[in-house]
């Protein structure tokens, strides 16, 4: 049991690392749609965009898969 408590905890952190690196992706993916869009006006843009927000629903799967995670081991505390 103890060993499934490891896992579970070292999944929750690389689920939490996993969501700050889709985030900054995700970052990076809209300054340069908003380059695309505004400053030096481009088709790629609106691809940017949706490829950005894609990556910030996906990190907030992960989120919920990881409190889900949490609740779990908690649970199984009591």
């Amino acid at each position: 049991m103890h060993d499934r408590r490891k896992q579970l905890v070292q999944k929750i952190s690389d689920y939490k690392h996993f969501i700050v690196v889709l985030l900054i992706v995700s970052s990076y993916l809209y300054v340069g749609a908003y380059h695309d869009l505004y400053m030096d006006p481009r088709e790629d843009g609106e691809t940017l965009i949706l490829l950005s927000l894609l990556l910030v629903i996906t990190s907030g799967l992960f989120f919920i898969r990881m409190l889900r995670l949490k609740k779990r081991i908690k649970k199984n505390e009591l």
